[in-house]
């Protein structure tokens, strides 16, 4: 079972870069990354995220210790807010954590026979991915994303397999991480609107607990929960 400190130095040494090398990059110390790589100590989640957008990895795959780790559900909620309320959360992330990154996702959505089901690729900042998303109930999913070097190939796949395209999704996104727990995503989203994803990162065994605690923050920020959409982007196509 790989570590994140093995991930770390692995991709490193595939890179081509000394410990100095990416301590400079990343702007810390060569003891630090000499500290991850031997699993002393860990990045905190901003760091994580800076790892995967420079090498060009995704972000479950640093987090899960293991690759084959079966339980990829994933815990959201996502509001639909008109421009005075997006600002205005916006305004208070900023004041409480750093900005986390800005990005473009375009994506493409393709046709699936069984109901509550989505096949996805993502271009992000020329970082190609494949999803599958599956609805299992309210704001519970289960999720499985892996990247792809040749995203021409794809297509031409996927179309093969008479796999119809249903439209596209073009937004802009700032991201924040929220008390390390939380990712929070600001989402302006062409010809459709503005949105708010606030997802858990850090899930226990107990479901409803946690989904407890992810209103209890929304609450915080006086949020009205009567906004929350429960319907994907892929409904407004």
């Amino acid at each position: 079972m790989e570590t994140l400190g093995d991930k770390i130095k692995k991709m490193r040494i595939e890179s081509n870069l000394k410990q100095n090398d990416l301590a400079e990059i990343l702007c810390v110390s060569e003891k630090t990354i000499s500290s991850w790589e031997n699993d002393r100590t860990k990045p905190d989640l901003n760091m994580i995220y800076k790892l995967s957008d420079y090498f060009k990895k995704s972000f479950y795959y640093l987090i899960n210790d293991d690759l084959n780790l079966e339980n990829t559900n994933e815990m959201q909620i996502k509001l639909k807010v008109d421009e005075k309320e997006y600002n205005r959360i916006l305004n208070l992330i900023n004041k409480k954590c750093n900005k986390k990154r800005c990005i473009n996702q375009y994506d493409i959505y393709y046709s699936l026979t069984k109901k509550n089901e989505w096949l996805r690729t993502r271009n992000e900042n020329g970082k190609y991915t494949l999803n599958y998303k599956k609805k299992k109930n309210n704001n519970i999913y289960e999720k499985y994303d892996v990247l792809v070097d040749n995203i021409n190939n794809l297509e031409k796949i996927l179309l093969s397999l008479d796999l119809k395209k249903i439209g596209v999704i073009n937004k802009m996104r700032e991201s924040f991480i929220y008390k390390d727990n939380y990712e929070i995503n600001f989402d302006k989203v062409e010809n459709i609107g503005y949105f708010i994803e606030i997802k858990l990162l850090n899930k226990s065994n107990n479901i409803n607990n946690d989904l407890s605690n992810l209103l209890n923050e929304l609450n915080k920020f006086k949020i009205n929960l009567n906004m929350i959409d429960k319907n994907k982007y892929i409904d407004y196509l």
